[in-house]
């Protein structure tokens, strides 16, 4: 089985990345976002704005004077729901920061605001401060608990993938494995990180095995949760026969 421990707001989305693997997920949102209020700066005062995430365009308060801004996005996903939210232009700088962080530093006279979450794996305002605004948009608090029906299939199945697609995931992982008493010794779980920045170096990682996707993306994630699948599966014929 797979734990979907990513905000409800991604669930149609993630059910249908990861619905072709024919494993059954389970859907436990151990991240909730949350808008807060912002002030935001005039529009006229920049050239373009960064979106990282989704949820960055949700939480974000365009006017019209935003919308015919130039958008950057990172990764298809993020684009797609900056240009379902009205902008007129919008480009898909690549999957992550780092191809972000080139884009800008390719255009020295850009100026930029950075709606964001209020934590951020890398702040762009510190890489560009002569360029670059963040403006907090949403909050990402972490619900340290499984449903106790959730406690209970994560016991009985013979594998489970975890997928983190950020550190704050893998932090609400680890947390709501420990609060529900779950660990390598009672649940054969596999974390799959999107990158080496979400995976779980801590001692107290529950997961017998940890793995990092090739690409930086949900279906790099897939890929890499394929690829496992068909190892154990493999190995479990290989003992059966």
């Amino acid at each position: 089985m797979i734990l979907n421990v990513r905000p409800a707001f991604y669930r149609d989305a993630t059910h249908r990345a990861w619905g072709h693997l024919g494993l059954p997920i389970v859907d436990a949102p151990l991240l909730v976002p949350q808008k807060i209020p912002s002030a935001v700066p005039a529009a006229i005062q920049f050239d373009a704005i960064v979106f990282t995430s989704q949820l960055a365009v949700d939480a974000f308060d365009a006017t019209d004077a935003w919308r015919e801004k130039r958008v950057f996005a990172v990764g298809a996903a993020t684009a797609l729901a900056a240009t379902n939210a009205g902008y007129r232009e919008v480009v898909c700088t690549g999957q992550d920061a780092a191809d972000l962080t080139a884009t800008l530093a390719a255009d020295r006279s850009l100026r930029v605001i950075y709606p964001s979450a209020v934590e951020v794996a890398a702040d762009l305002a510190r890489a560009f401060p002569d360029r670059v605004t963040r403006v907090p948009v949403y909050r990402t608090d972490i619900s340290p608990e499984l449903p106790s029906a959730v406690v209970q299939e994560l016991r009985a199945a013979s594998y489970v993938f975890v997928p983190l697609l950020s550190r704050r995931s893998a932090r609400a992982a680890q947390l709501a494995f420990t609060n529900a008493g779950l660990s390598r010794a009672t649940v054969n779980a596999t974390s799959v990180a999107i990158s080496l920045a979400a995976l779980d170096m801590s001692d107290r990682a529950p997961w017998r095995a940890q793995t990092v996707a090739a690409e930086p993306t949900v279906a790099g994630v897939a890929e890499e949760i394929a690829r496992h699948a068909g190892s154990l599966m493999a190995g479990s014929l290989m003992k059966a026969a």
